[in-house]
């Protein structure tokens, strides 16, 4: 290993080693969720990270295989009772098979998600929060999002692909140059499925991106946002559609060609004013 190791430094390449060692000072890394309520008090950080592993790897990998691809599926949740809002929310909008509920692994899966939505709650101070699941992915330009805080986390796919610091050319993120934004693409890095990652929105977040092989797998991931963001996004997107008179003007086509779905930009039903900082292609 240490032979391999040595072989990889001549030819200039990055060993798992090295990019550990590499220290950056905008990302949180902990061992469990305890660590986002730390995060928005440290100002300097602005990705916190909490790697996992799956439950039962076999058994879960058989029930997302089996969950169909849909769209999405959002709405308010209470932290106070985070399991029973998911599952009437899932429920009523009827985007999951009834096997779906029957199935052993469900309740795992539930619990799961109830257990991040509260600590994210905790982080943020509130017992309601914004809930989104589903497999809709497309900002898959190099981008920063303009929100307060975000969280994502990846069941099925491909996980959020993220640039530490050190391998980020900001100056060419600015001028718009998506082949030149990543300066070393062996530091790039993935979100494996079941991670924490929570991210801190403005103009000097972390910058990441949909995976490319996103786009040829099916995915599915839960977002959660702050219940303010969502509704002052909406109400600017009803002025926003509102100032056209079918909804489909210019001004409009060109909100859409600014931002994309998915992790970036995920607006119920409606694209609209700008919330992730997109390079364009």
């Amino acid at each position: 290993e240490k032979e391999l190791e040595k072989e990889r430094e001549k030819e200039g390449k990055k060993t798992p080693f090295h990019e550990e060692e590499v220290f950056d000072p905008k990302i949180l890394k902990g061992k469990n969720l305890n660590i986002l309520k730390q995060f928005p008090k440290d100002t300097k950080k602005h990705l916190a990270v909490i790697p996992r592993e799956c439950p039962s790897q076999q058994q879960a990998q058989k029930f997302f295989e089996e969950i169909p691809y849909f769209e999405e599926v959002w709405g308010k949740i209470r932290c106070s009772s985070a399991e029973q809002d998911i599952q009437d929310l899932l429920e009523e909008e009827e985007v999951l098979p009834e096997e779906t509920f029957k199935d052993p692994f469900f309740p795992h899966w539930l619990k799961e998600m109830s257990e991040v939505a509260i600590a994210f709650g905790a982080s943020q101070g509130n017992d309601e929060i914004a809930f989104w699941l589903g497999g809709s992915r497309g900002c898959s330009l190099y981008h920063v999002d303009h929100v307060p805080y975000r969280l994502l986390v990846t069941y099925k796919g491909p996980g959020t692909e993220y640039v530490p610091e050190h391998a980020v050319d900001r100056k060419a993120f600015d001028n718009e140059d998506q082949d030149n934004v990543v300066k070393d693409p062996e530091a790039v890095k993935f979100m494996k499925r079941w991670d924490v990652a929570m991210f801190r929105g403005g103009p000097q977040g972390v910058v990441h991106r949909s995976p490319q092989a996103a786009k040829t797998e099916d995915s599915l991931l839960m977002r959660l946002d702050q219940v303010e963001f969502w509704e002052t996004i909406m109400n600017d997107e009803d002025q926003y559609y509102d100032s056209d008179e079918d909804g489909e003007g210019e001004e409009g086509e060109e909100g859409d060609e600014e931002n994309g779905e998915g992790e970036a930009c995920p607006l119920p039903e409606k694209k609209g004013p700008e919330h992730c900082r997109c390079s364009k292609e």
